[in-house]
């Protein structure tokens, strides 16, 4: 592994991704294809496993209830992430609000027909099995594996009354990366939340976006607190009204922060030639038509290429993918393109032929590909990754741990919970899983210290569009979100980031920017 000044971890940092599956196998393809793959990165293929993406974040969360708060925050001194400046390992809990919630959240809803308290109820998790990276003899690094990070949360819960007053039936459903047909495995874990088990909601990460997972959801009445990358757009959630994106941005407002970050840093400016790498999924399809191309027009920016590569549904994908992007680095670079808009694994491939060729654009991307991922990852070529320039909202994903925040409220609370089970997080995926997870956990407990206890979907609904600013996150900048009627994905700020040379990493600029609506 190359090591890189100002990174304090001692393996590749690798979460998962909207594009995951398809990294490791497409990347040995781009080898056997020829193209020029740096000697760093041809050793950290092996442990590139599930992709890009997050690690520990620090940022307040709710608070805990008081009659749950002494147990879960025992076992919290010396809990910090690795690599976090400043941590005290102390947890912390908040007043109670209105009808038993937290201090801003909504008074308790009057009941009705619903689940009452005190009943268990059955929660539904998937657990992400990344086969194809293992077929290529690649790992996570992982050393806790998701499966137990999610027992462990809900056995915390349990052993101190549950999630307000309810104890937690866990049903844990396996998704694979490396499954040919991510469609299939989506149906067979929807059939078990809806049909077998009749759960009260779906929590937690979820590797991708899967329309027909969405649909069997919303069709049977299960509220969804997807902590995944990939959310849809802002049609998503029109059409999925139980649907809730709690560390993303819609692909909508995604295409927004980085084209107003860009021309806000003056880093995209009417002289430069712009070309976007963008993929056929009909989200990223109307998100790019409906918000970015707008935006681009009104500013005066100079698109002279778009290049769109194919929609992955599965893991056999791989090799298709490769190619299109291929093929793209040749017709922007033959455009003329200086600054190139992309996101995620394509941007990585796109890189790597790019250097082979002699090209070196600008390139223009979120936290959804994230500028420690890539330094840690060490796949794409320096001379390449100088070049990046990010706009995010996820510390742990985006710039480099000494650049970090240090844990607070939510990520303490969190890592205490875990302890009091015996589980300590030592790697970054470790820590991603777990604080996803938490997240999840956390909002809905919120809704339902607003609801009373009750479970209905529709209450449940109803109290996360009324949390408002009120609910604090342990994955995103500053733990800030905001849920309403009209806004069901949670982020609201970001920072940009770019590379430092005094470190070979990337750092955030200080200035917390408002994400666009």
């Amino acid at each position: 592994m190359t090591s890189r000044q100002g990174s304090t971890q001692t393996g590749p940092r690798l979460a998962r991704h909207p594009w995951i599956a398809l990294v490791t196998a497409a990347l040995v393809t781009l080898a056997a294809c020829g193209t020029t793959v740096s000697q760093a990165g041809r050793r950290n293929i092996e442990s590139l496993g599930e992709g890009l993406g997050s690690g520990p974040s620090s940022v307040a969360g709710p608070s805990v209830r008081p009659d749950t708060t002494a147990a879960v925050s025992a076992g919290s001194a010396g809990a910090s992430a690795p690599g976090q400046p400043g941590s005290s390992g102390a947890s912390t809990a908040g007043p109670a609000g209105p009808g038993g919630g937290t201090a801003g959240l909504p008074a308790t809803i009057a009941p009705t027909a619903g689940q009452a308290p005190d009943v268990p109820i059955k929660l539904g998790f998937l657990n992400t099995q990344t086969s194809n990276a293992a077929g290529l003899g690649a790992s996570t690094g992982s050393t806790i594996s998701p499966e137990l990070i999610i027992k462990a949360l809900v056995d915390a819960y349990n052993a101190h009354g549950g999630i307000d007053g309810h104890q937690i039936d866990p049903v844990i459903v396996e998704t694979d990366t490396g499954a040919a047909d991510w469609n299939t495995v989506y149906a067979a874990a929807c059939d078990t939340f809806t049909e077998d088990n009749h759960v009260a909601a779906v929590l937690g990460y979820s590797f991708d976006y899967v329309d027909s997972f969405e649909a069997c959801l919303s069709q049977a009445g299960v509220p969804h607190l997807d902590d995944g990358y990939n959310v849809g757009d802002v049609r998503t959630f029109e059409q999925y009204p139980m649907l809730f994106s709690l560390a993303n941005p819609s692909w909508d407002r995604n295409y927004l922060t980085l084209l107003e970050g860009g021309v806000a840093t003056g880093q995209l400016t009417r002289s430069d030639k712009i070309g976007a790498l963008i993929s056929a999924c009909p989200y990223d399809q109307e998100s790019w038509h409906n918000a970015a191309l707008p935006y681009i027009k009104q500013a005066g920016l100079d698109l002279v290429d778009t290049e769109t590569y194919g929609c992955a549904s599965g893991a056999s994908d791989d090799g298709t993918l490769v190619a299109q992007v291929e093929s793209s680095v040749l017709k922007l670079h033959a455009a003329g393109v200086t600054k190139v808009i992309g996101e995620g694994p394509p941007v990585i491939f796109m890189a790597i032929t790019a250097q082979s060729q002699g090209w070196q654009p600008s390139y223009y991307v979120t936290s959804w590909t994230g500028g420690e991922a890539l330094v840690t990852s060490g796949l794409m070529p320096t001379a390449q990754e100088v070049n990046v320039h990010g706009f995010g909202w996820l510390p742990s994903v985006d710039v480099a741990a000494t650049d970090q925040p240090a844990p607070d409220a939510a990520a303490q609370r969190c890592l205490s919970m875990l302890k009091s089970e015996g589980l300590v997080p030592v790697q970054f995926n470790d820590y991603f899983y777990s604080y996803t997870t938490c997240d999840a956990l956390f909002l809905y407990q919120a809704a339902l210290q607003a609801t009373g206890g009750l479970t209905q979907p529709a209450l449940v609904t109803r109290a996360i569009e009324g949390i408002g600013t009120a609910y604090q996150s342990p994955v995103t900048l500053g733990g800030q979100t905001s849920f309403g009627a009209s806004k069901h994905d949670g982020p609201i700020n970001y920072r940009p980031w770019d590379w430092a040379t005094h470190c070979s990493c990337f750092t955030y600029d200080r200035t917390t920017q408002s994400m666009p609506a």
